[in-house]
Formats: structure tokens, sequence, C-alpha cells
């Protein structure tokens, strides 16, 4: 496949507004080129202008971008390193030059007239000159999108005003740097990463956990987390105080919050430039320790703890916190991480953990079907499955047996769903072991990077995509009626109104229904049981295609879930 210039060699992940592929052009040059199955709109080219004027030193380099091809794409430097979210907890010197580079890289996107949004350590790429700050794919301009809109971001690392419907700013991605510094020296969220209500609680009335970061540099990361975003630093200035500049004075908010408006002004002046025209072409948006001191800036409104925790806790936090995107949103990893051969780390037992349900449990309801699911699995995230599916009108069958992990900062779906598995094909003549930990990809303990070379993997991607924790939730969530009955939920829906990455398997099958056109005329119907845990235990998906001479065929694909427990599918360090 050829998307403009660019030889595709293989997929490299898959977000909200498209998939990001490993190219290479004429010249052997490699880039990350991002084919967007997104409308383009005037805004979307406004951001595009303004982030290609972001320096090139601390970002992914723009190589080209073509918004009129079909489909529309643009095309970036490939970073060849694995992701911060994957290689933490950092210790010694390099824990600071990690920090002095990614302050660097925000201070410079800030001065190009753009607010990130989704700083996180997935989104933040080890390349071997040095950390890369990547994927703005939810990047919006200064001036255009810092209002009281629907959030955007990873929960973890999202800043108190984006639970409260205040302004997005310059000031969010601060705290965003912040809570990613801490999850550099510890390997963990400063706030935690359990369920949305506990973590949004946590973000707007907790101390965060520092324990693992050294001074100076806790002071530094400390006063970027306070509640209040005109009490943090500029970004800016956290890069003099990490270069041993200067020394903050405490308690002068009105200069912080000064030096914040004449940042968000000079940055307005910077995003102007961009729309001028024949200004910059487009660009690629890539994809406790709790102490007894209050911590400064602190207020007291925000969403309170019984808004949080009623109603099954989660659920509510959605209602009280519209329009924000759960952590799985976002894009894959644009970057190949390198790690040999797998291994699966889990519990000793496969035994259920996590709080018991109490006599009082009730089924979430249809319309909080997603973020249940997502929540609770995201507290006990690690289970044992099998997957069985074939079509009923030939004996292409096949099974998978192991185990997944979710991953709620991972980004898109599938990639959120680990999977360590057995894969059975042919009646059983071939059968395989296929370990799929987000971009990296193992057949039989040896890396693979030519999927087309190992024709099981195909077999793989289908159980993938028709068991992953996400494609589940986005389901439930385009769904138009879920329908319920105690801890069972159904639905149905045409099949190319399902989630990309689900109907896309159906058009690889070797069916009849081989164009997208003729597969808008079938149907999806899916039945999911859930646990008094709120987690799967049941998943089927139902395919109804009619042919010609009005014969229905149904084909079924069914996933059974048990052992949920704390644990991860990962390759071996």
């Amino acid at each position: 496949m050829d998307i403009g210039p660019y030889r595709i060699i293989r997929q490299l992940g898959r977000g909200g507004q498209g998939t990001v592929y490993l190219g290479q052009d004429e010249s052997g040059e490699l880039a990350a080129v991002k084919v967007m199955n997104v409308g383009i709109d005037h805004v979307f080219a406004r951001e595009l202008a303004a982030a290609r004027q972001v320096d090139e030193f601390c970002t992914a380099r723009v190589l080209r971008a073509d918004l009129d091809h079909d489909p529309p794409y643009v095309a970036s430097e490939f970073i060849d390193g694995p992701a911060l979210a994957t290689v933490a907890p950092i210790r010694g010197p390099a824990l600071t030059r990690l920090a002095i580079g990614t302050a660097t890289a925000l201070a410079a996107i800030h001065r190009a007239g753009v607010v990130h949004r989704d700083f996180k350590p997935g989104n933040v790429l080890m390349g071997p000159d040095g950390p890369r700050v990547i994927d703005f794919g939810i990047a919006r301009l200064i001036g255009v999108d810092t209002t009281k809109q629907g959030s955007s971001g990873t929960p973890p690392y999202m800043a108190p005003e984006q639970f409260s419907s205040g302004p997005v700013g310059p000031a969010t991605d601060v705290f965003a740097w912040g809570s990613t510094v801490a999850y550099a020296a510890s390997g963990r969220p400063p706030f935690g990463s359990d369920t949305f209500a506990a973590v949004a609680y946590r973000i707007l009335h907790a101390d965060p956990d520092l324990s693992e970061v050294p001074e100076p540099l806790r002071a530094i990361v400390f006063r970027s987390l306070t509640k209040d975003p005109a009490h943090r630093p500029a970004a800016r200035d956290l890069l003099l105080e990490l270069l041993g500049e200067h020394t903050p004075e405490h308690g002068h908010a009105p200069e912080r919050r000064h030096a914040n408006e004449r940042e968000e002004a000079t940055l307005r002046q910077g995003a102007a430039a961009a729309h001028t025209p024949g200004g910059p072409g487009v660009a690629v948006h890539h994809d406790g320790v709790n102490r007894d001191h209050q911590m400064p800036g602190r207020r007291p409104g925000g969403v309170s703890r019984r808004a949080l925790l009623a109603a099954g806790g989660a659920v509510a936090a959605t209602a009280a916190t519209a329009g924000v995107v759960l952590w799985r949103r976002g894009q894959g990893s644009a970057s190949p991480s390198s790690s040999p051969a797998p291994t699966t780390e889990s519990s000793p037992t496969p035994v259920a953990s996590g709080p018991t349900a109490s006599p009082e449990a009730s089924p979430p309801a249809p319309g909080d079907l997603a973020t249940a699911v997502e929540s609770a699995v995201g507290a006990t995230p690690m289970a044992d499955f099998s997957y069985e599916g074939g079509l009923s009108q030939g004996d292409w069958t096949f099974s998978a047996k192991g185990m997944l992990s979710y991953h709620h900062s991972a980004g898109s779906s599938p990639l959120d769903t680990r999977m360590d598995m057995t894969v059975t094909t042919d009646q059983g003549r071939v059968r395989q072991r296929v370990l799929l930990s987000g971009i990296d990809h193992f057949v039989d303990g040896k890396r693979v990077d030519d999927l087309e070379a190992f024709p099981i993997m195909e077999y793989a991607g289908y159980a993938h995509a028709m068991a992953a924790i996400g494609i589940i939730a986005d389901l439930a969530r385009v769904t138009p009626r879920v329908k319920s009955s105690g801890w069972r939920y159904s639905g149905a829906l045409t099949t190319t109104k399902a989630p990309t990455q689900l109907w896309e398997c159906f058009l690889r099958m070797p069916t009849v229904a081989d164009t997208k056109e003729v597969l808008a005329k079938t149907t999806l119907t899916w039945q999911l049981d859930l646990d008094e845990q709120d987690r799967p235990t049941l998943f089927e998906l139902a395919w109804h295609l009619l042919l010609d001479d009005g014969t229905r065929l149904t084909s079924r694909f069914t996933t059974e879930y048990g052992g949920w427990r704390m644990g991860e599918v990962k390759p071996g360090r």
C-alpha cells in the first residue's frame, strides 16, 4: 500500500483521528504517516499550521502533509525509540535530563500558540537524541479552544480545571507535565490510576504522591501540580528553574497569574501568525506521599466527594464531568519500543481480586455501561480469556486462549488491551503462541515486524479486535439502544456503524461482503454479561449477512473472561 510518496511498511498505531503507519519514501527516509479518518475543517487546518511553528529539536519534525489527498494524510519524522510509559521508572541524571527536555518541548509548543491537552508518558518518546513530545491529536490553538468546552485528555494526567469545566490553557499542560515527570520517577501516576471517580477526586482534592521524585526536582514538580492554574509556573519558568536560573518566590499568585497571561498573549500572537495568508503550511499531529500542609492554591470548589462517589462512583463522575474523554482515548504510539523476548507478569494465582460487591450492588444503567466497564476493569485489569469464532458459510474457524490486560492510558482500542494467547486455526492443525503488546508483536517468542510473513497474525488480530475491552466499551457507546436485563446487556446496529477496528475485521474475512458498501447492508448484534463488579464474563458478537437469494447467514464470535486480578501482559525487559 502506498500513501502519497510513502510505501507503507506496517501499522504503528490507531487513534480517534486516524491510523499511523511506518512509511518509507523513495530516498529511503522513514516517516510516521498518519492517515486521517475524520473530516478536515478550517480549525483543524489552522491547528496544523500553528503546530508547524513548534521547534523541531523537541518534537517530531514535519516532513509532508496533503489534506487534499484521498485519504488526507500528514507525515512526520519517525522517532525510533520507546514511549516513556514503557521504560519508567528513570533514576538519577537521566530523570533530570528528561524533565528538562520535556519542559523545553512544552515551552516550544506554547510559544507556537498551541495547547497540547494530552501531555502524558505515552506521548513522550525516548529518542536516541533525547525525549521528543508527540501526538497533537487533540491539541488546540490558544484563544480558539481554551474555553469551557468538553474536556479531552487522559484522566491520570488531567488537571483539576478539566474535571470542573474550567478554561483549558497552557497551565493545564504544566499540570500534566508534573504528573508525567512524577510517573517517570516512580512508574505510576501521582494521583493513581484505578477508577475514574477515584482519580478525579484525588486530582481535585488530594496531594500527589511524589515520594520517588528526588529534590530539588520534587519541589518544582510539586508547584506544577498546584490545584489553581493561576498559581502554576509557566512552562518557560519551569525550564529556567530546572536550569538553575532562578528560584520562584512563594505566595506571589498575581505575578504568576500575570506571567501566564503574558504567555497566553504571546501564544495568541504565534497562533495568529499561523493563520495569516501565505503563512506556514500544515503540520502533523502525531499521533502518595500525602503532605500535612495544604497545597498552594487549593480551591474549595470543584466536584465534591459525594458527587463523585454516589451512584456507583464512576457513573456519577461521568455525569459531573460531561464531555470528558476517558483515558483510553488518544493516539497509538507512533514508534516501536525495542523489547526482547516476551514474558507475562501476573498474580501467582488466577483468582479475582478487588472490592467485593456489596449486597446492594446493582447493574449499571445501559447509558453508563461503557464507563462502568472501563472503570471496573481499570481497577483489576488482568484476566484469563478464551475466544472462539468463525463463519457459518464454511469451515473458516479459529480459537484463542490465554491472558489479557487492560491499559487505560495506552491509547486507542484495541491497543489498550494486551494479549498473550495460543491461537489455533485450520481445525487444530496450526497452533502458535502470539503476544500482542501495544505495537509490539511476538510469535512463538520471536518479535515480528512484517505481519504479512506470519499468517497467524491475521487470526490473532481478529481475536484482539473482537475481545478487547476498549472495543466492548466503544460498541456500547455507539449502539443506538442498549437493552439490559440484570447484568446482561445487548444491542444491534449496522455493521459499519460499529467501531472502525471491528467492522474492518469483517471486511477482511473471506466473504461476499468485500466492500464497505456491501458491509453496510449487514448487521451486528451483541450480548455482554458482567459480574457484580461490572467486569465482563461473556461477550458474544453475531454478524448477520443476507445473501441475494434471501438466505440469512449468522456467524458468531464468543469470548469468555474470568479470574480478573492485578497484573499485566508485557514483553520482557
